[in-house]
């Protein structure tokens, strides 16, 4: 247990030593693990739009950018110590352009960043159906970024966030 506390406190140190504000969106589902050897395979499809800027929690401009995104994503469940955890792989590709007061902005298509991550469950009463999980999060810059263009697929930088 002292082990795995020491790697939590790590991976929250050093994701906090990267600054900036992070978040993930999270699907519940997602921490209800799989039995051990499990290996999954997914795809997700994700629509976004923006119409608006915002600063400091004031709305500054009206936008209109459109985000396509597919995401290929694989899974693989295993034993730890006894607890389960699992390795993933997310593999972005999409597209993203700006219309009407965007326009200016253009388009980008391509490949995203990829997103490695990985899940160690502390805790699983399958019986109450309760689990307690940490998931760090390491985006790698591979994806399609030119500095020249007002939108990317890419963002050209190392993040990491824990979940």
């Amino acid at each position: 247990m002292r082990l795995i506390s020491a790697f939590a406190g790590a991976l929250a140190l050093g994701c906090g030593l990267a600054g900036g504000a992070w978040a993930q969106a999270v699907d519940a589902g997602a921490f209800i693990p799989a039995p051990a050897g499990a290996k999954v395979a997914l795809l997700h499809v994700q629509y976004g739009h923006a119409d608006a800027r915002y600063v400091r929690g004031e709305k500054t401009a009206a936008i209109d950018i459109d985000r396509y995104t597919v995401m290929a994503r694989y899974i693989h469940y295993g034993q730890l110590a006894g607890r389960t955890y699992n390795l993933q792989v997310f593999q972005p590709f999409g597209r993203v352009e700006g219309a009407g007061p965007s326009a200016n902005l253009g388009s980008s298509s391509g490949l995203g960043d990829t997103i490695l991550t990985g899940q160690l469950f502390l805790h699983e009463d399958r019986d109450k159906g309760v689990f307690l999980a940490i998931e760090p999060y390491l985006f790698v810059p591979v994806g399609d970024y030119d500095a020249d263009r007002g939108l990317n697929i890419g963002e050209n930088r190392w993040r990491a966030s824990l979940q």
